[in-house]
């Protein structure tokens, strides 16, 4: 086992399970010096915390102390780090040890207090209030502690390598469940030793009636002591929940980024709705016909697992032989999520089962023959807001969950929290906030489909309401199944097809997923060089090379992977082959056999220096052309060799000349330079010396529309061909910069791709395609009339 990879894991684990307790038992006291209302507004708000999209809390504290944050020239702090983990964490788990305390100190009879009047302050605490509220504490702190060690999302988002982080790292570059299987047995021990915890320290809630109890512990305690806590309480609502929520909706830039998002995410929407909606009904369906059964321990196993350990399960199920699915499905995505929030739905059926009442049970049993009768005419009038509950929690969980499906969406499928996700892979972006704004109205559809069903029940009849709004509803949930979950998934294992396209005629499929030569995991970039040799880099971080059949010929290997893997490839002027490396903002230059002959960059975001590099082409005159992204968002341009720095273009917008996450690059005869503006969801054009030229293209799925365009390749006769991650298609445009045709769609058969990171054009002017969530490299074929009139102009 790696060692820093154990002190990082057991130091989060600690240092958040010590201060979320404080913080929540600080929280807690502050909570009780105040008013009924106060506390009460203080749970709700908490709870609403637990169920808010961690990635909105990220996003937030990224705007700050991110490497671009707003508050980094005053505060020397990169949120990009093992305290920035640590800190970003406690902000999401406090509310477990809050209520709990809350709960504990509040089953305390007022009349204990008046037993010794001299119990005050200090000694309150230390002789009452401590002992009334360890146990609960001490359960707490496992609860969080077990949640911390299967986080995923803030460790691998901030870099942080702990034992769930380098589950997902390993499981990224390999797809190899054996690869795993040391760091699983940690994180299910964790959760086995967690459950009997809580087993041995079974804490009641309160269930003292409410004359009993105490009021507030205002009278006990000094006033200063009084005001330190109730300030203290109320800051720290303000830091962890209020502020990054307002921040949210009152952002200029969030109401400016939220069309974009909206129009590029049309497809995410609907999966997202999908996927939580089909997960909340399984659940909650799998939890009453099963809520007589003893499962708690069991299912609370599946839930404390991470939610990547689902996705690489399913996944490697899916490549066994005798498996019906192959590959990426939606319904080992919906079964995974299920698996995962089922107990939920199970607690829900269970605490609604244990509320009926036992009379009118009974008596339905021996009235009604029918179980649904029963269920509608006893049990939902009785139970329906608590089911109601548990069906939302699933439904929201699901929503907001990107770490379950990240190894298997379908293809096309992709959900807006895995595109926060991806965004914010690299940092805080822009767009991040208009896409959770659209993910947070996206949680209030089902009480909007609830209210539009009161109004239709109180308009219609009731005939006509239990025909048509069963219909309705039906008609609802499969419409969202076939549009948000489905996606035309096929099982050809061809390796060559024919193409409906007026420029391309066929398509061959090179490689498959794998780790042998002549295979891939996520191939990321490629490019080709004037003998026509293909070399591709992959998630496993070697560079490939075949002859222009597809054969492999060699292999070599970059030499460090520990911060990310290399992105971006072109030839430079000395038939060299230029490989990029964003996290360690340097570049490289191997010559075609694997020899580095030459080695630049330095870090940082002033001119001359790197920070991001995304993509990277040439000028005629042996111009290198570099993207950046994150810190700075330009168009950088350096000598051949990289040793004189040229000039640079650029700043985050969405004017002209103004990017955000500029990705692939490319140049024309003319050497102008095309940049794709992915997140800006466009195209912009730069003269060599990097001016202004021309900007195209607006988000969307239609035509002239692009949703996150990654990379770009050019032909002499001027066809521009733009690689859309998003849309999963290539789009090819004419010299009017108007769409000519569109070549693909999302899927896995030949021709069809599933996000496409790169391309790159051959002599000829065949363009090779890397598939990147299908782990292969498809070759579009030219025609041959489009082929010879391609040549003639050489």
């Amino acid at each position: 086992m790696n060692f820093q990879l154990l002190i990082n894991t057991i130091t989060l684990m600690a240092c958040v399970g010590i201060m979320t307790t404080l913080t929540g038992s600080m929280a807690a006291l502050g909570a009780l010096m105040g008013s009924s209302q106060f506390r009460r507004g203080l749970v709700i708000l908490s709870i609403l915390h637990l169920v808010l999209p961690q990635m909105m809390i990220l996003s937030w504290w990224l705007g700050l102390f991110g490497e671009t944050g707003i508050l980094r020239p005053w505060v020397d702090w990169n949120l990009y780090s093992l305290t920035g983990a640590i800190w970003v964490t406690t902000l999401l788990f406090w509310p477990v040890p809050f209520l709990s305390a809350l709960g504990s100190l509040q089953r305390i009879n007022h009349q204990i207090f008046e037993v010794d009047s001299g119990l005050r302050n200090i000694q309150l605490c230390r002789h009452l209030l401590w002992p009334a509220a360890r146990p609960a504490l001490l359960v707490s702190m496992s609860i969080v502690v077990v949640l911390t060690l299967n986080q995923f999302n803030i460790p691998s988002l901030l870099q942080v390598r702990t034992w769930t982080s380098d589950l997902f790292i390993t499981f990224s570059a390999t797809l190899e469940w054996q690869e795993i299987q040391g760091s699983l047995i940690w994180i299910v021990t964790g959760s086995v030793l967690f459950l009997m915890i809580i087993r041995r320290n079974d804490v009641p809630w309160p269930s003292a009636p409410v004359n009993n109890r105490f009021q507030t512990l205002k009278p006990f305690f000094h006033p200063c002591l009084v005001i330190f806590l109730q300030c203290w309480t109320v800051l720290w609502l303000l830091i962890a929940t209020i502020l990054p929520c307002l921040s949210l909706v009152f952002s200029t830039r969030t109401w400016q980024e939220l069309s974009t998002a909206a129009a590029a995410g049309q497809s995410a929407l609907l999966h997202s709705l999908g996927f939580g909606l089909i997960t909340a009904t399984l659940s909650l369906t799998l939890g009453l016909l099963t809520s007589r059964w003893r499962l708690s321990k069991l299912l609370w196993i599946l839930f404390l697992l991470p939610g990547c350990v689902w996705g690489a399960s399913f996944l490697s199920l899916s490549q066994q032989a005798w498996f019906p699915l192959k590959g990426s499905h939606w319904v080992l995505a919906v079964t995974a999520l299920t698996l995962r929030y089922g107990v939920l739905g199970w607690l829900g059926a269970r605490l609604a089962q244990c509320m009926l009442d036992k009379d009118l049970r009974d008596a339905g049993e021996m009235d009604i023959p029918s179980s649904l009768q029963r269920f509608r005419l006893i049990q939902l009038p009785q139970t329906g807001w608590v089911l109601g509950a548990s069906w939302y929690v699933v439904f929201l969980l699901s929503l907001w969950d990107a770490d379950t499906l990240i190894f298997v969406i379908p293809p096309g499928a992709e959900t807006l929290a895995l595109r926060i996700f991806n965004l914010l892979h690299y940092g805080h972006n822009a767009q991040v906030n208009g896409l959770t704004l659209l993910m947070m109205f996206s949680a209030v559809t089902p009480y909007i489909v609830w209210q539009l069903g009161r109004l239709i029940k109180k308009i219609c009849t009731k005939q006509y309401h239990h025909s048509l709004l069963p219909s309705l509803t039906t008609g609802g949930l499969l419409c969202l199944l076939t549009s948000g979950c489905s996606a035309p998934i096929s099982r050809e294992t061809a390796t060559k097809a024919t193409l409906d396209s007026r420029i391309f005629e066929t398509v061959i499929v090179i490689g498959t997923q794998g780790r042998s030569p002549g295979f891939f995991i996520k191939p990321r970039s490629l490019t080709v060089d004037a003998n026509d040799f293909l070399y591709v880099v992959d998630m496993t971080g070697r560079v490939q090379k075949f002859n222009p059949d597809g054969q492999y010929i060699l292999q070599w290997q970059m030499p460090e992977l520990e911060r990310g893997r290399p992105k971006g490839m072109c030839v430079d002027t000395d038939g060299n082959i230029v490989v990029v490396e964003p996290h360690y903002a340097r570049v490289n230059h191997f010559t075609p056999d694997g020899q580095l002959v030459r080695q630049w960059g330095t870090k940082g975001s002033d001119e001359g220096a790197l920070t991001f590099p995304r993509a990277i082409t040439t000028l005629r005159n042996g111009t290198l052309v570099i993207s950046e992204y994150q810190t700075v968002e330009r168009v950088q341009r350096f000598s051949p060799d990289g040793s004189i720095f040229l000039g640079a273009t650029g700043e985050a917008g969405n004017k002209n000349a103004q990017f955000n996450r500029p990705e692939g690059l490319v140049t024309n005869l003319r050497d102008q330079i095309f940049v794709a503006d992915s997140c800006n969801h466009r195209i912009q054009i730069l003269d060599a010396e990097g001016n202004w030229i021309h900007t195209f293209g607006s988000p969307g799925k239609g035509s002239d529309q692009m949703s996150y365009p990654y990379d770009l390749a050019i032909d002499r006769e001027g066809l521009l061909f733009v690689c859309e991650f998003g849309n999963s298609r290539i789009q090819i445009f004419d010299r009017h910069y108007k769409t000519m045709e569109v070549v693909g769609e999302p899927g896995n058969a030949p021709g069809e791709f599933n996000n496409p990171w790169s391309i790159a054009m051959d002599s000829k002017g065949d363009l090779y395609v890397a598939d990147s969530a299908n782990h292969r490299v498809q070759k579009l074929i030219r025609r041959k009339s489009i082929a010879l009139t391609y040549q003639s102009e050489e």
